[in-house]
């Protein structure tokens, strides 16, 4: 969920979620679409942008300024209904990777998820436990690191394990920012180097939203 939110391009949004654009209070930023979840199961609830969502489970709110919804106290949120939400979204997400690993004749080891590099120790655990019961993973196969670069640089350290000529892929799922996609990476060991590897990535496969 990068700060953009995730992007309608990814996959449809039902009920109970909603997709509107969003301005944030400073208007340094233009509107944005961002994936909405209700806070209670009352008619009418308001909703929150996803990554708001995280920090009410987090019940950590310095994140929450530059939203209009920071004005909700967390005395308003029914927690449980905002994790089922965010779930949500996750198992949907699930649909999409499943779909291209079969596409491909993958098989799922393992999701490495970025993450802000400010996120304290209890952010980390909600969004690992939303991702761990929409994909149906356990808790093992789920790393955390910190933004997009450190997935590259996780990616290549892992390699030193490799065999020799052995090759690894990987599926990365770009969910934010100004685009969603879904690109398949190759590791493989450097036959010159025994702690350095190839990366050779496949063409993105996906929309671009501006």
């Amino acid at each position: 969920m990068g700060s953009t939110g995730i992007r309608l391009a990814l996959f449809p949004v039902d009920a109970p979620y909603d997709i509107r654009p969003i301005r944030l209070k400073a208007g340094e930023r233009s509107d944005y679409w961002a994936t909405q979840v209700p806070i209670h199961n009352d008619e009418g609830a308001p909703k929150v942008p996803a990554k708001c969502g995280i920090y009410y489970l987090g019940e950590r709110h310095a994140g929450l300024a530059e939203y209009r919804t920071s004005s909700i106290k967390i005395e308003q949120v029914n927690t449980e209904v905002v994790k089922s939400g965010l779930t949500g979204i996750f198992t949907e997400i699930k649909l999409r990777v499943d779909a291209e690993v079969e596409l491909h004749d993958f098989e799922l080891e393992r999701v490495i998820l970025s993450i802000p590099c400010q996120w304290p120790k209890t952010l980390q655990i909600e969004y690992r436990g939303i991702v761990r019961d929409g994909f149906e993973l356990k808790d093992e196969d789920i790393e955390c690191v910190g933004e997009i670069d450190a997935v590259y640089h996780w990616s290549r350290s892992k390699t030193k394990y490799f065999k020799r000529y052995e090759v690894k892929v990987a599926l990365l799922v770009d969910i934010g920012g100004h685009s969603v996609n879904l690109r398949i990476v190759n590791l493989a060991k450097d036959p010159d180097s025994d702690d350095s590897c190839m990366l050779t990535e496949s063409e993105a496969q996906g929309r671009t939203t501006s």
